[in-house]
């Protein structure tokens, strides 16, 4: 069986198109548009990735947060008794199906997509 692909837009880290060169701190936007902010413009692009490379490192990524979080748990069991019921994550995945942890507000702030994952503990858990 061949492996699949899965394509995934990400930002390719550099200014749209080359030109002329402008004066510091002043930027060229995606429609040649000049700006002078400290943000640019970076120009989306597809990327095919592998469905097993994705698998493993989403895995790896669940076993990781899986050890933070039995941490976590731990310590507020500790403090009053505190239990956690429910975990929101929202991730973003790489050009080479990197999985990585998005900061707060990473998603709606910076306009980017994320994948959010949700765990729920189980009702009938205690």
């Amino acid at each position: 069986m061949t492996d699949e692909k899965i394509w995934v837009v990400t930002s390719n880290g550099q200014p749209p198109t080359p030109g002329p060169n402008l004066p510091e701190g002043t930027l060229r936007t995606g429609k040649g548009m000049l700006q002078s902010s400290h943000q640019r413009f970076i120009e989306p692009k597809p990327h095919a990735v592998s469905t097993k490379k994705l698998e493993q490192r989403m895995g790896q990524f669940i076993d990781a947060m899986g050890r933070v979080f039995d941490k976590a748990e731990s310590q507020a069991q500790k403090k009053d008794g505190l239990r956690l019921d429910e975990i929101e994550l929202c991730v973003e995945i790489g050009a080479e199906g990197e999985v990585r942890l998005m900061g707060m507000g990473g998603a709606k702030a910076g306009g980017r997509g994320a994948i959010t994952l949700t765990f729920r503990r189980p009702e009938n858990h205690q």
